[in-house]
């Protein structure tokens, strides 16, 4: 009876309704972002007034923030994956993130922590990578650390310390 309810409401509800029914679901699962919105809105067959009146929506309700996203993916990413600052900015970038709210973003990082997480990572390449020559180790674990986003200032400072 419950089922018949729902779908027999869901019939009744306009184009738009739906839409922000779907989009607040979508957003309150995890952040999003405005442009990962606008895709599954896309997805869902919305027309360009109705995402855009949708996502206004979204941002006014509080389901929909940039500056969270970014502050939350920047955290996140950089405990889970451990991302240096620059894979954090060129992802965020690439999300169409504003570049105040980047740089707000990156504000949640600890600098000595990332330092720690940095030396960390250096540490343990080094100890794999599979050579004598000390030039050689050092050139595998830069290029490492920088495929993770690292800056080349901070590895290399880290690196000289290195045995």
């Amino acid at each position: 009876m419950q089922s018949f309810l729902i779908r027999k409401t869901s019939r009744t509800m306009s184009r738009i309704d739906h839409l922000k029914q779907k989009a607040a679901r979508y957003c309150a699962y995890r952040d999003r972002c405005t442009a990962e919105v606008e895709i599954k809105l896309l997805q869902l067959e919305a027309t360009q007034p109705q995402l855009e009146e949708v996502i206004h929506w979204l941002k006014n309700e509080k389901y929909l923030d940039d500056a969270r996203f970014a502050a939350t993916f920047a955290r996140s990413k950089f405990k889970s994956n451990k991302w240096g600052r620059n894979r954090i900015v060129m992802e965020l970038k690439t999300r169409n993130i504003d570049p105040v709210q980047i740089s707000q973003a990156l504000k949640e990082i600890n600098n000595e922590e990332y330092i720690k997480v940095l030396q960390s990572l250096a540490h343990k390449k080094i100890e794999q990578v599979k050579d004598d020559d000390p030039y050689i180790i050092k050139q595998k674990t830069a290029v490492y650390l920088q495929g993770k986003g690292f800056e080349p200032d901070l590895i290399w400072q880290v690196l000289e310390k290195q045995p």
